[in-house]
């Protein structure tokens, strides 16, 4: 390594009009470095000037490079160079190949760090210390052993990678091959490794004269510099207080503020929501403009993750073979999918259609005719995309692939800026550019791999678009916000710098562990000891102390229930409180919002003011769920039944819960519309019985295929097994354990006028006794207790509108809960009608009581305990309640019901735990409206919670 000249940082201007090359660590400073030199000719009056020699590091290794190959490379040497994913690929056949390691389930991860290794090897001279690593640790043996494959491959081949660029270059510097430049200054670096000696060596040699400049000295570490410490809570607080800092600096006249983040990589999401949120919270707003925003962010996301390519990536996943209803929900909902902006709402309706078909994955074939129906661009982009699709082979090159990734894109409509689109904006667009380069990245892979199926090819395309950083250019910012790296050779009139704990900085060590950790801590690889980090660190805190005149440094107190303190190399600093002068306190807008909500909230709930009124007889077609919905939430009923608004929840394979309760109750409406009666069930013997189950379970699951189509062989034989498990032992209660009995009606259809509303009601199944009197049965399959059907608000009014609707009073409500914990009735009856668990009405304690005191026994209050003096079976006059006063209750309280859902009422009142399972609380906004604190203080305080069933007992 040459001695370098050292210049200060402010000559770099008058050197770069002189035509000296200047080489920067980084592209941040190299874009800097472009950006202050145009300044500095419009400031001299110029409006056109020669573009500066201004690259980064490796951008002239790789010009050097083609100019050694225009000038006619030796046949002997390389000719083609590597880009990164061919790298890793070549890299990961050469594990694949091990069959130590063939099998692994990370072998990606694997193959980067070898490919690190590698990497640490040229640029350390590391071959002699690997090749000799016989008697290490396994892992150095395998790599070496690797390494090995790996050179032999891309040697025969006359293939160069990165790693190996610089040794090629410093050759053909030294031999004459390459022409040096004069003079060339060196920017940003804090140190430089070996292989970056040999290249400066080679071109001291050749005559370069190679200055080094000296990073900007703004004074902060001087006399006339300010310097202090900071300590926040949390990284969280820390990040917050950086943010208003560097809001406050600005208001206060700076022009360039400084903000380094320790780890930045990790903690970008963090910084980026804080930042957008103290600095630019309108940026959130449709239209706004991405480059104009008063900070700069070093960091930019994955490609994968820009909006314009996540949907090109789900959109060629969509034109496939059967696709699970999550993505491809996301596909159909890309707004860059030809014809979006037109479409919108109605695609949105076709997505909650397919959920209502059952199925958990769909073909495109049965999106494309749903389609049809309602969203005929998308109907015709799919439709083109499946022609082209049919016509791909199954196998072909990567380029091939490219090109048919092109074509269904086009196809689909993609990026969508077509007719019936959407305009790009100047970042979307950037990032249409940048796709089009990872699609040539895409066919570079022919080099190394051969020709393949559709399915790996996209998995490619995805792992390049993850691995592929995408930073668009932007306006000039007063903020920037970067890495300590990114931050060499910059100056700022004010900085902070987050992050310097002393668990984080200096750094642990984190040696390679595929290289020898002895070689690695004598050679002072970068990360391989404490000692080696130790002193970088000191090299990067002085330099950031240095680069303004006024620069704060942070740490966090706390990382999860770790106590953290500060790095001993700031220790010494001056501590400063937030709350002291110039540390604002300004808050975020999130928290300005919420204060302001509560400062100017109403007493009462704003939005209780009821719908347009329904003329009497309204016919309303969603039965007893209307009922259900006003006794639980008046707003829940009032959004679904009137408003339309309904939740479709993904399907999930195999049977839900509501398709095993719809299909026994197909089998026991077969089994029952065969038998007839009780008397027809004792007749019967065990194997006509099991014959007859067999055949109603057949044919009940044939119906259920036949409309849904996902029940498989094996799940139809669990679920034949359950069925008849279940219906076996019902049988076997009501054949033994029941007063005689037929059954006279099964899924009746009865329709009855509630409340002034006309709805239309279907009975699971409805006996006669023998001694007359009819019994309506509700069959459950969860957990069901008649003390359900009381109170003002009923939790499940079904069997009471049954009974209030059927043309004849019944003599008896109950249950037939049938699951596999339980097999039985729970009801309630004008009488004794020989049902087990079925009480007569002057036993039922539970429903006495409701009776007794209306005004107070509402459905709130029922969850708990009563006491024994108010269960006495009596009301406050001490006459015992009938069941044609049960009757008339109900009659009451549903009449009340439907009258309230036809007058409008729509308050966000729901029940105590009714918000647990309901699918609009984004509708209604119940949180922050406070709702569901006063239902809990609405709530029963302090009795002792009724044991389930024990009201019956």
């Amino acid at each position: 390594m040459p001695e370098l000249l050292k210049l200060p940082a402010a000559c770099w201007l008058a050197e770069a009009e002189a035509g000296a090359l200047l080489l920067t660590a980084t592209g941040h400073l190299q874009r800097h470095l472009h950006e202050t030199y145009a300044r500095h000719r419009a400031e001299q009056g110029l409006v056109a000037w020669d573009t500066p020699a201004i690259l980064t590091w490796h951008a002239w290794l790789e010009r050097m490079w083609q100019e050694r190959l225009l000038a006619g490379a030796d046949g002997a040497e390389p000719t083609v160079l590597l880009h990164a994913a061919q790298s890793t690929t070549l890299w990961q056949q050469v594990l694949t190949a091990d069959v130590r390691t063939r099998d692994l389930l990370h072998l990606g991860g694997l193959a980067r760090q070898a490919e690190a290794a590698w990497t640490l090897l040229h640029a350390w001279d590391l071959g002699a210390a690997v090749a000799g690593a016989r008697g290490g640790r396994p892992e150095e043996t395998h790599f070496a052993a690797w390494a090995r494959s790996y050179g032999e491959q891309t040697e025969r081949r006359g293939w160069c990678d990165g790693a190996r660029l610089p040794g090629h270059v410093a050759r053909w510097i030294a031999g004459g091959a390459l022409p040096v430049p004069g003079r060339i200054l060196l920017a940003g670096f804090d140190a430089f490794d070996p292989a970056q000696g040999r290249v400066l060596e080679a071109l001291a040699l050749r005559g370069s004269v190679c200055v080094e400049l000296e990073p900007p000295a703004c004074g902060a570490s001087g006399t006339d510099g300010t310097l202090q410490r900071v300590a926040c809570v949390d990284a969280e607080a820390e990040v917050e207080a950086a943010a208003r800092w560097a809001r406050a600096q600005l208001d206060a006249g700076a022009t360039t503020v400084g903000i380094v983040v320790q780890g930045l990589e990790g903690r970008a999401g963090q910084v980026e929501r804080v930042f957008r949120d103290l600095l630019a919270p309108d940026a959130a707003l449709p239209g706004a403009d991405e480059r104009s925003l008063p900070y700069h962010l070093s960091l930019g996301p994955a490609l994968a993750d820009v909006p314009l390519v996540r949907g090109a990536l789900r959109l060629l996943r969509l034109v496939g073979p059967a696709m699970a209803l999550e993505p491809l929900e996301a596909a159909l909902l890309v707004p860059y999918l030809g014809g979006a902006a037109a479409e919108r709402e109605r695609r949105g309706l076709l997505v909650t259609r397919l959920r209502k078909l059952g199925d958990p994955a769909v073909t495109l074939d049965t999106v494309t005719r749903q389609a049809a129906q309602s969203c005929p661009e998308l109907a015709r982009h799919l439709g083109a995309a499946m022609q082209l699709l049919a016509r791909l082979p199954a196998r072909q090159s990567y380029a091939a692939w490219a090109q048919a990734c092109t074509d269904l894109l086009r196809a689909l409509g993609w990026p969508g800026h077509g007719e019936g689109g959407r305009t790009l904006s100047s970042v979307e667009f950037l990032a249409y550019e940048r796709w089009r380069d990872l699609l040539d990245e895409l066919c570079g892979l022919d080099l190394v791999l051969p020709p393949t199926e559709r399915g790996e090819a996209l998995t490619r395309l995805h792992e390049l678009a993850t691995g592929t950083p995408f930073l668009p250019p932007s306006d000039p910012a007063p903020v920037q916000i970067l890495g300590h790296l990114e931050a060499a050779g910059l100056a700022f009139d004010r900085l902070w710098v987050l992050g310097m704990d002393d668990a984080d900085w200096p750094r642990p060590p984190q040696p390679n562990p595929l290289l020898p950790l002895a070689v690695q801590r004598a050679r002072g690889l970068p990360r391989a000891s404490a000692e080696r980090e130790l002193r970088f660190a000191e090299r990067v805190t002085a330099r950031l102390q240095g680069a303004a005149p006024r620069v704060v440094m942070s740490h966090a107190e706390q990382q999860g229930a770790a106590r953290l303190g500060p790095s001993p190399l700031i220790a010494a600093l001056p501590l400063v409180s937030l709350e002291s002068p110039g540390m604002p306190t300004q808050q975020r807008l999130a928290d300005q919002l919420r204060q302001h909500l509560l400062a100017n909230r109403c007493s009462e709930p704003r939005g209780n003011e009821p719908l347009r009124a329904l003329p009497s007889g309204t016919a309303q077609h969603s039965g007893t769920s209307i009922f259900s919905d006003m006794a639980a939430c008046p707003f829940r009923a009032q959004a679904r039944h009137r408003l339309g608004a309904e939740d479709a929840p993904l399907p999930e394979p195999g049977l839900s819960p509501a398709d095993h309760g719809s299909l026994l109750h197909a089998v026991l409406q077969r089994v029952w519309r065969s038998l007839g009666n009780q008397a027809a069930l004792q007749a019967q013997s065990e194997s006509a019985l099991t014959a007859q189950l067999k055949e109603a379970i057949k044919s009940a699951l044939n119906e259920f295929r036949s409309g849904h189509g996902r029940v498989t062989p094996a799940l139809a034989q669990l679920e034949s097994e359950r069925l008849e498990r279940l219906a076996r032992a019902l049988l076997e209660l009501e054949r033994t354990q029941r007063s005689p009995f037929a059954v006279t009606a099964s899924e009746q259809a009865v329709e009855t006028t509630v409340g002034g509303l006309q709805v239309r009601l279907r009975m699971d199944r409805v006996d006669t006794l023998a001694g007359g009197g009819r019994v309506l049965l509700d069959y459950k399959s969860g957990q069901a207790y008649p003390k359900q059907w009381l109170g003002e608000r009923p939790e499940a009014p079904q069997l009471p509108l049954y009974a209030i609707a059927h043309p004849a009073p019944p003599v008896a409500l109950a249950f037939v809960r049938v699951h596999s914990d339980e097999v039985g009735f729970a009801g309630v009856a004008a009488r004794d009608v020989g049902i087990p668990g079925v009480l007569a009405c002057q036993d039922w304690k539970a429903g006495q009581k409701a009776l007794a005191e209306p005004g107070t026994a509402g459905s709130r209050q029922l969850d708990n305990r009563p006491t024994k003096a108010q269960c006495t079976g009596t009301g406050a006059s001490g006459a015992t309640i009938t069941w044609d006063d049960l009757l008339a209750r109900w009659r009451q309280v549903l009449g009340s019901l439907g009258e309230r859902f036809r007058a409008g009422q729509a308050a966000v009142d729901p029940q105590k735990s009714a918000c647990e399972y309901c699918p609009l609380p984004a509708l209604c906004r119940i949180d922050e409206q406070g709702s569901l604190a006063r239902a809990d203080e609405g709530a029963a305080d302090g009795d002792i919670p009724e044991q389930e069933g024990g009201d019956d007992a």
